[in-house]
């Protein structure tokens, strides 16, 4: 058998054209047979009388002079009505991914396009004097019932290809008299306004071959696996047989009747010279072969179905959904996808090795962010078993993978990367105007103190996050989210609370929503909306480009500083394992609670992806399983694939004059904190979006607290600029020793004595003023260790601050 090249889906049987083959019975004599035909020879002769004179009685007319002529009128609106044609699905590179119809699978092709013995086979069975009558024929209509009587089969039709046309086109299958009558009238009338060759290539489009296919085109698909020009003429003479009783003479359902109808097609081709009698023969002589009966094989029906549910909510394709629908399934159109088969094929292959059975899966969403064209997007799920993808419609808590929006707000709102804030564990947040709140610990229970936003970032602190989302807003970070593409009704149902910093979202995102948001990071801050459907051809014209929405969700300035950040999550942080060899990478880890979904969403310059692991049913916990130890291996060994057919290449950045001017030119005071706690003096100085650097210092104040800050409060310093913070250890600051005494003066020689005057009084009183002169050089020493002594201690302070940050 041939393998099905491009199979169809089976459709509902429709009613046969012509009567089933009648039951076997025993063969009569000779005589009977002879009686019968000249029977059957005089009732055809009368039925075609009574056709001609009912047609043309009724329309008499007299005319002048007493002359009578018989003139017929023919209806006027013989304009067949278009033919319902199914649509096709390619993918980016022309594969054909799908074929889309519902009762009727029909593929339009020009007679030109056939071999003859195509159409020769269908007239030798259908109508063989077509190409000589004008609608209808008298000597057609006995040889075919003779011809039946004789096989005892249904071997050639009695109406015309023409009249076939008129009842399929115009009529009901009401079996009156009067309704042939109007058949013929139509039959007429079509030869009239058509050419023959138009009148055959509409018939072999339109007639019904059975197992749902319609027009020779699907027949050949359906029976034999090729196209209608492929066809051999044993083929074609097989299908010609079925025409008549398409139910009845199915080759799947009786091969025996289906070949014996085929030989006498065959056996009439030999006799109207289409064939040799030894072709005829010959051809005879093969065995019939179908292939097996069985639904259209999709090709990714989950993008196929992602394009249908595309291509029927946008009213560019029509103003009602039934509209829509019924262009999609009969309007003939080719719809070619943005999905990369190769990528798919990655993907698949990729949670295949990884995932299996009844265990957790995997969701893989990937775009091209610069034109939002989704280019793979698989979950591991069997679309007969469960017709719902996760990756495009399963929403889960994204974790930690979330945070990254709260820190592009953050950003946009001026907080700079050397924002500091508490990383310790837990933290009390206070919300809801004082009512609520809320005490989110790190992962393990880690505490980290004083932080940037950079180390947050990088080591994934829960609790610096949670301070974060106070500060920026939380409708702000909504509001962002909705901006990168996230639905936000369908994401937070209404909850929107401090806690969804964390992931803690009522409805949850899916990955392509995440692959999309992260996208516009590395798109320069311009978010595109994602789509599946690149272009609508119909008759050979697009009639559809896509064109998605665009907008400016951040700053270029911002989503370069976001790139930096997240690259450092990479390179040195929790999503290691994400990394691909000669490409800088960045994006996010994210793990939920009880480990029950495992994300990393991570940005290329040339594609945005994002990798959910977990259970179809939700809240399944994965013992061990984290964002950066089971997701980002994922990510790794699926982009490692992807980009290798790329050149590695760098993110796009910002204009030098957009980053210096970030922060620059904007100066903020500086709050008065000493006295405060370290937690508290952060949060004022984050607050008025100024660093902190944190030095610890021996100090008369309490541990903890600040004693001191440079610069101080109430001076005016440009945004981000850090504010030194002296911490107390709680331990007295250590005096400072005694000074050293300094030596005694050596004592001069005394000079050789004079001989004595006569009085001798006066060496006492001169050495008692010497004496005088050395105490008060001593105390001038004592008063000078005195003021080294008693100073107020800031500048001891100092000293060992200095020492404490060295």
């Amino acid at each position: 058998m041939r393998d099905r090249r491009d199979e169809a889906w089976p459709g509902d049987e429709a009613e046969p054209v012509g009567e089933p083959i009648p039951e076997e019975g025993p063969r009569e004599g000779p005589w009977i047979v002879r009686a019968v035909t000249l029977l059957v020879v005089a009732v055809a002769g009368s039925f075609a009388a009574l056709l001609a004179v009912g047609a043309i009685l009724p329309r008499v007319a007299a005319e002048v002079g007493g002359s009578v002529e018989a003139s017929v009128v023919l209806p006027d609106d013989t304009e067949m009505p278009d033919l319902r044609e199914r649509s096709v699905v390619y993918a980016a590179d022309g594969t054909l991914l799908s074929i889309l119809h519902d009762e009727e699978d029909r593929r339009v092709v020009p007679l030109d396009a056939l071999p003859d013995h195509v159409w020769q086979a269908v007239l030798t069975a259908e109508d063989r004097r077509f190409f000589e009558h004008e609608g209808y024929d008298v000597e057609g209509l006995g040889r075919a019932a003779l011809a039946n009587l004789r096989a005892r089969d249904i071997t050639q039709g009695g109406s015309t290809l023409t009249q076939q046309l008129a009842k399929m086109n115009f009529l009901d299958a009401a079996q009156t008299l009067d309704r042939k009558f109007t058949e013929l009238l139509y039959a007429m009338a079509l030869e009239k306004e058509h050419d023959k060759d138009e009148l055959l290539e509409r018939y072999l489009n339109q007639v019904y071959f059975g197992s749902g296919a319609y027009g020779v085109q699907a027949a050949a698909e359906e029976y034999f696996g090729v196209g209608a020009a492929e066809l051999s003429p044993q083929e074609s003479a097989l299908l010609a047989g079925v025409i008549r009783a398409p139910s009845s003479t199915n080759p799947r359902r009786d091969a025996e009747i289906a070949e014996r109808r085929r030989d006498l097609v065959l056996a009439g081709m030999a006799d109207e010279g289409y064939l040799t009698a030894q072709e005829a023969s010959d051809l005879q002589a093969t065995e019939v072969e179908v292939v097996e009966e069985g639904d259209q094989e999709v090709k990714e029906p989950y993008v196929v179905e992602a394009a249908k549910q595309q291509f029927l909510a946008d009213p560019t394709f029509g103003a009602t959904f039934e509209e829509r629908r019924e262009r999609l399934f009969g309007g003939g159109l080719e719809i070619h996808t943005t999905i990369d088969p190769a990528l798919q094929e990655m993907a698949r292959d990729v949670v295949a090795e990884r995932f299996g059975g009844d265990g957790p899966t995997a969701g893989i969403a990937s775009v091209d962010h610069t034109t939002g064209a989704v280019r793979a997007i698989y979950s591991g799920a069997d679309f007969e078993a469960e017709q719902f993808d996760l990756a495009r419609q399963g929403r889960r808590s994204p974790g930690s993978a979330f945070k990254t929006f709260a820190m592009i707000e953050a950003l946009e709102q001026g907080y700079p990367p050397s924002l500091s804030l508490d990383g310790s564990s837990p933290v009390e947040i206070v919300y809801d105007g004082g009512d609520q709140t809320w005490e989110p610990t790190n992962y393990g229970g880690a505490s980290y103190g004083t932080i940037d936003l950079g180390e947050a970032t990088t080591r994934s602190v829960n609790t610096y996050y949670a301070q974060l989302m106070t500060l920026v807003g939380v409708e702000e970070v909504v509001e962002r989210t909705e901006l990168l593409g996230i639905d936000r009704q369908a994401a937070y149902r209404g909850e929107e609370f401090p806690s969804i910093v964390l992931g803690g979202l009522e409805g949850g995102v899916s990955p392509l929503e995440m692959a999309s948001a992260y996208g516009a990071i590395a798109n320069l801050g311009t978010h595109i909306d994602a789509h599946f459907i690149d272009r609508v051809i119909e008759d050979d014209e697009a009639i559809y480009e896509a064109d998605p929405d665009e907008r400016e969700a951040l700053s270029p300035a911002v989503a370069s500083a976001s790139i930096d950040l997240l690259t450092d999550v990479v390179s040195s942080g929790t999503g290691t394992s994400a990394s691909v060899d000669g490409w800088h990478i960045a994006g996010k880890t994210g793990t939920t609670n009880d480990n029950t979904d495992a994300w990393f969403v991570g940005v290329s310059p040339v594609l945005s992806t994002a990798v959910w692991v977990g259970h179809p049913e939700r809240q399944v916990s994965m013992p061990g399983a984290t964002g950066g130890g089971t997701a980002a291996p994922v990510w790794s060994a699926f982009m490692r694939q992807a980009l290798a057919e790329f050149e590695p290449s760098d993110f796009p950045e910002a204009d030098d004059a957009d980053l210096e001017s970030l922060y620059a030119g904007e100066e903020v005071e500086v709050p008065e904190v000493v006295g405060l706690t370290e937690a508290e003096a952060t949060l004022t100085l984050a607050e008025a979006r100024l660093g902190v650097e944190v030095v610890n210092v021996a100090s008369f104040a309490p541990a903890g607290v600040v004693a001191w800050q440079q610069p101080g409060g109430g001076s005016d310093h440009p945004i981000g600029t850090p504010v030194r913070l002296g911490v107390s250890t709680g331990q007295p600051p250590a005096p400072e020793p005694e000074p050293e005494p300094e030596p005694a003066p050596e004592p001069e020689p005394e000079p050789e004595p004079e001989p004595e005057p006569d009085d001798g009084g006066g060496g006492e009183d001169g050495g008692g003023d010497g004496g005088g002169s050395s105490g008060n050089g001593g105390n001038g020493d004592g008063n000078g260790g005195g003021d080294a002594d008693g100073g107020d201690g800031s500048s001891a302070e100092g000293a060992a601050a200095e020492g404490q940050d060295g």
